[in-house]
């Protein structure tokens, strides 16, 4: 009888597989240039990002999707101001919506 060992178990696999077919080429390309993307959705078809510690950002961001050839594409920011006062800031990129 064959039992299964540690390296049946933990097998190595692409992370980026499990981001939905659509999307998976930008985020990783978004990921591999220093953005940190925290959700995704291939159906809907956008992309959730971290941003630095400045609005700068969202055009640096916008100028890095027009360098890679992605057009028709919206970018929505928002900034969260906590109680504790850490603030956050967020961008969703939609594609194909212009």
């Amino acid at each position: 009888m064959k039992t299964n060992t540690k390296k049946n178990l933990f097998k190595k696999t692409d992370w980026y597989q499990n981001i939905e077919k659509p999307v998976r080429k930008l985020v990783k390309l978004l990921r591999n240039n220093g953005f940190n993307t925290t959700c995704s959705c291939g159906h809907e078809m956008f992309i959730e990002l971290e941003l630095g510690n400045n609005m700068d950002e969202v055009e640096k961001l916008a100028s890095f999707l027009w360098e890679n050839n992605y057009s028709g594409f919206k970018i929505d920011c928002k900034l969260e101001v906590p109680k504790d006062g850490f603030w956050l800031r967020r961008a969703t990129i939609y594609l194909n919506c212009l």
